[in-house]
């Protein structure tokens, strides 16, 4: 159904933004989460243990090619129609509401092939970011 892209450059954060994943997918089996390693410092050992623990895949770019590149590393892996893109410092919110809108939109019969979904910051939406798609073409 989606395959989850998230580019790290090894933050601490990494953790978090994998489980969160997890959990607003948790009704949703069906999901591939791909953590690209952008040639940062190696790794944890708990990163790698939670990475494992929550079904992901990982790689990592030899060298630190910057985010554009770890995302089209991820883009390579995916084996869904639908990509998602998340960074290692963000994660994704427990919002039921949310969720139902995001998974009733994907599994529509839509003339879109891109959505750009809302960003929240501090549990409010961020203006700067709006609800949109794009029609294929």
């Amino acid at each position: 159904m989606i395959s989850i892209i998230i580019p790290t450059i090894g933050r601490p954060s990494l953790t978090q933004a994998v489980k969160s994943v997890r959990q607003f997918f948790s009704l949703h089996p069906e999901i591939q989460v791909i953590v690209v390693d952008n040639g940062s410092i190696p790794l944890s050992s708990q990163q790698l243990n939670v990475l494992y623990e929550q079904r992901c895949e990982v790689t990592r770019l030899d060298n630190s090619s910057g985010v554009a590149e770890a995302r089209n590393r991820g883009i390579e892996m995916c084996r869904f129609e639908w990509m998602y893109f998340l960074d290692d410092d963000d994660c994704m919110l427990d919002r039921p509401q949310e969720d139902s809108n995001f998974f009733e939109f994907i599994n529509s019969d839509s003339e879109f092939d891109f959505a750009v979904f809302s960003a929240w910051e501090n549990g409010k939406p961020n203006q700067r970011w709006n609800n949109g798609s794009f029609p294929r073409v």
